[in-house]
């Protein structure tokens, strides 16, 4: 048994002498490189530059494999591509410009690595002087690299994607605007097209722009801001937070809440797990929650209401506040727990004051029904 254990710690002492050994020698050699950020990346030195005319270009592609990509607006009619890398490249490991015709390619989708013994000991990245007046389409992509950029993007097709990184964008217009990571962020100052925004784990943040737009999260936040146009957003597992945006809204999470603020435009908005509050609201809709509280608050001076606003929990309270001059049709029930309004005295009771329904005002513009199966309701 001594024998043993003086040959496992001799093995250990061995094993952990050669990773010290390994990452020195990375360390030297580059840097340790991690999700598009490296360790080391100051020994990232200037090896290429390349000037690339877009005259006639239509379509405008950059692919690589491992480079955080960083655009920056440009003060000449030509492309500049500046290549960073932490070693001393080969021909190959360079970016090949590809042109036929109308369409041109950015090529970084190098294996410059060695292997995978080697694959972290060497650690590159680009930085692309667009042209301010280059209009067409634009797609660029990294595997496992952040995309960003302060320039304003005024073209007709955007499209950025990466495997594992981060996208930061300030300014997007675009006739589609489509922006998607499989692991890591988004975050769009503003964007002014149809937009398509996809993160499958990290959250997304659109703050400022007009289109329409689909979002989704399988395990992130998502939260729109200043915003017009119809929103169809969905989280599996994460919050959606949506401010200051007019235009017609589906929102869907699996397990999180759904806020929104000071907000108009008819809503369906959906929680399995998760409460939905809203205030400063102005529109109808209809709102279910399975496990959780709706709290839904209108501005005092909303437009009227013409559409009917449809209100369920399964397992929650409904907190609804009207404007005060909202005339509607009512209906409440509640299968455990007590119906509460500010305009008890035109309502008709059950005898078990589980179902109550009335007429409220003189000229009903809409329909208002809430049930509960366990939780109270009330309205004022």
């Amino acid at each position: 048994m001594r024998r043993f254990i003086i040959i496992m710690v001799t093995a250990f002492t061995v094993i952990t002498a050669g990773l010290i050994c390994l990452m020195i020698v990375a360390i030297n050699a580059g840097g340790l490189r991690r999700s598009g950020t490296y360790f080391g990346s100051s020994n990232l030195k200037l090896v290429n530059t390349q000037n690339v005319s877009l005259d006639g270009i239509q379509t405008l592609t950059i692919d690589y494999y491992a480079d955080d990509v960083t655009f920056y607006e440009g003060d000449t009619s030509e492309l500049i591509l500046n290549e960073y890398m932490s070693y001393t490249p080969n021909d190959d490991d360079l970016t090949r410009i590809i042109k036929n015709g109308s369409k041109a390619r950015l090529d970084g989708r190098r294996d410059n690595y060695r292997g995978w013994f080697f694959n972290f000991n060497r650690s590159s990245r680009v930085e692309i002087y667009l042209p301010s007046d280059y209009k067409g389409e634009l797609s660029v992509s990294t595997s496992s690299g952040n995309i960003s950029s302060d320039m304003v993007f005024a073209v007709r097709k955007f499209k950025a994607s990466c495997s594992s990184g981060d996208i930061k964008l300030t300014e997007v217009y675009a006739e589609n605007i489509d922006a998607a990571t499989s692991s890591g962020n988004i975050s769009i100052d503003k964007a002014e097209g149809t937009r398509n925004i996809r993160a499958t784990s990290g959250d997304i943040k659109i703050l400022g722009g007009e289109g329409d737009t689909g979002v989704s999260s399988a395990s992130g936040n998502i939260t729109i801001e200043a915003s017009k146009g119809s929103l169809e957003a969905e989280a599996s597992s994460g919050d959606i937070t949506i401010r200051n945006s007019s235009g017609q809204k589906d929102i869907e999470t699996t397990s999180g809440q759904i806020v929104i603020t000071d907000s108009d435009g008819y809503t369906e908005a959906s929680a399995s797990s998760g409460d939905i509050r809203i205030n400063d609201f102005g529109g109808a809709g209809n709102f279910e929650t399975t496990s959780g509280v709706i709290k839904l608050a209108y501005a005092e001076d909303a437009a009227a209401i013409e559409e009917d606003i449809i209100i369920k929990a399964s397992s929650g309270d409904v907190n609804l506040t009207l404007p005060a001059k909202a005339e509607f049709n009512f209906k409440a029930q509640t299968s455990s727990g007590d119906i509460r309004t500010s305009f008890d005295d035109s309502l008709a009771f059950d005898k078990n004051d589980d179902h109550a329904s009335g007429i409220i005002g003189s000229n009903p513009s809409f329909d208002l029904k809430v049930t509960t199966n366990s939780g109270s309701i009330h309205v004022d």
